[in-house]
């Protein structure tokens, strides 16, 4: 005769050899779900805000490399492409967004120039990471 604990003891290993049951598969593949779904809008806002972050950097860059130019040369540049020397290793480039950076002497205005950013959109105007971003922005 066996024992009734055997018994017991039996079933539960029977019961646990067998593996894992599907409400038990699909709740483990929900909370993953959810997981997942909370990590990449988190990651989404710090892309966003990184490239924000970058496109300021760029532009501090520039405006220092613009002030250079001037002091050496007596004039501002006619185009961002004269700004080669003064911003050392650095290849002059596209904004985060592939957009190109924005320059524009304004002689006579109440700034020397415009520079920035059109944004994500590439157009003038727009909210959130379509915002632009000047110069003025920056400090």
């Amino acid at each position: 005769m066996s024992h009734p604990n055997q018994r017991r003891r039996a079933a539960r290993a029977s019961r646990l050899a067998a593996g894992f049951s599907l409400v038990e598969l699909m709740a483990v593949v929900a909370i993953i779900g959810l997981l997942s779904a909370v990590v990449s809008v988190g990651v989404a806002r710090y892309l966003v805000k990184s490239r924000e972050t970058k496109a300021r950097a760029d532009i501090a860059s520039l405006r220092n490399a613009i002030d250079l130019f001037h002091i050496d040369e007596g004039r501002l540049p006619t185009s961002l492409e004269e700004l080669a020397p003064y911003l050392r290793d650095q290849v002059l480039r596209n904004d985060p967004w592939g957009n190109p950076y924005v320059y524009q002497p304004t002689p006579g205005g109440s700034r020397p120039f415009d520079l920035g950013s059109l944004g994500s959109d590439g157009q003038e105007g727009g909210e959130g990471d379509a915002s632009d971003l000047g110069y003025a922005d920056v400090d």
